[in-house]
């Protein structure tokens, strides 16, 4: 019993380290899928459109209660958000709420991905995987406030979606 123990302790420590040397390969750049989406969607005239028209950017960081990494970018993030009078950050705790968690399926299914590793962070049409790297999130965050052709990939999801999810907002004053 206590090998059996000690493998999965071994498999646990090996995925966070993984996911930590991951951190590198922070952002996939969605806007090619969303061009193709848009071509193949004609139906964009009449759906409400998630662009940066009040130079508001928001972050959506779905975490889990108790990862240290999800801790670490959390706090951060409590303490920076002020300072950027254009963002706004809505979380979703994953690891306890049954809400939360069909949400997450939801959105992987709508974005056709697998999200494995939590932080997982998505700004604008960009998300981040894995780790948690301030300068890069922070830079990110500066490049959707300044950009014209800002995409919400979030929000239409969340607003579309049946799912009774819990989320908790951290705004700019």
């Amino acid at each position: 019993m206590k090998k059996k123990n000690l493998f999965i302790i071994g498999i646990i420590a090996l995925l966070l380290i993984g996911a930590t040397i991951g951190g590198t390969y922070l952002f996939k750049d969605k806007r090619e899928n969303d061009k193709q989406q848009e071509t193949s969607n004609n139906e964009a005239d009449d759906e409400e459109i998630y662009g940066n028209a009040n130079n508001k950017v928001t972050m959506y960081i779905f975490h889990g209660d108790g990862c240290p990494t999800c801790q670490s970018t959390l706090e951060y993030f409590r303490s920076v958000v002020d300072d950027y009078d254009y963002l706004d950050i809505e979380l979703f705790e994953v690891w306890h709420s049954d809400e939360n968690q069909k949400l997450i399926s939801e959105v992987e299914k709508e974005l056709n991905l697998s999200i494995d590793y939590i932080p997982y962070i998505f700004i604008g049409a960009n998300y981040h995987n894995s780790g948690f790297n301030k300068d890069l999130l922070i830079k990110e965050i500066k490049k959707a406030n300044k950009d014209d052709n800002y995409q919400d990939i979030i929000k239409p999801i969340l607003d579309s979606t049946e799912v009774k999810y819990e989320q908790e907002q951290l705004k700019s004053n």
